[in-house]
C-alpha cells in the first residue's frame, strides 16, 4: 500500500479501533484503497440506459472513473464491524471527491467465482457491467455503482 500511495497510484485508508488505541498501539479494524482508473467499456454491449448513466459520448470506449483497489477487514475484528461499514466509507470519500472533480462512476473488480463477495456487493448497489479473465488466468466481475445519477 505504501509503495502505490508513495507513486500517486491509490490513496490507502484505514479503519482503526479508537476504542482499544492509544498513543503508542492502535489496532486496524479494516482498509481500503482508491484510484482513479479507466473503466474500459465496450458500447456494442451496453444497453441505452448504461449509456445514458455512464455519460458516454459516442465512441467513447474509456471513462475516468473511481476505482475501489482494495477493500478488506482485519480477520481478527472481523466480527466487531460489518463489510458494510467499510464499504460505506469508500463511497462517501469518493463523493466528496465528486463534489470536486465531477463523474458519476465508482467501481471494482471481483473474482467471479467468489460468490458470497458478488453477492456482498450486489447487495450495497453494485451492478455486474461485465467480466473479463485477467493476466493471471483469474475471471474477474466488473461491478459498477452510479453516483448522483437520476
Amino acid at each position: 500500500m505504501e509503495i502505490f500511495d508513495d507513486r500517486s497510484i491509490c490513496r490507502s485508508y484505514l479503519i482503526l479501533d479508537r476504542k482499544n488505541s492509544n498513543d503508542e498501539n492502535f489496532y486496524i479494524l479494516g482498509f481500503f484503497a482508491l484510484a482513479l482508473k479507466i473503466l474500459t467499456v465496450n458500447q456494442d454491449k451496453l444497453t441505452r440506459k448504461q449509456k445514458k448513466d455512464m455519460n458516454l459520448l459516442r465512441d467513447q470506449d474509456g471513462i475516468p472513473s473511481y476505482f475501489i483497489a482494495q477493500l478488506g477487514k482485519n480477520d481478527m475484528f472481523k466480527y466487531n464491524f460489518k463489510g458494510k461499514y467499510l464499504l460505506d466509507e469508500a463511497v462517501n470519500i469518493v463523493y466528496e471527491c465528486m463534489e470536486m472533480l465531477g463523474g458519476n462512476i465508482v467501481w471494482l473488480e471481483a473474482n467471479k467465482e467468489a460468490d458470497y463477495i458478488v453477492r456482498f456487493y450486489k447487495n450495497n448497489g453494485f451492478i455486474e457491467l461485465q467480466s473479463e479473465v485477467q493476466e493471471d488466468e483469474v475471471e474477474r466481475i466488473q461491478l459498477v455503482k452510479y453516483l448522483n445519477t437520476e
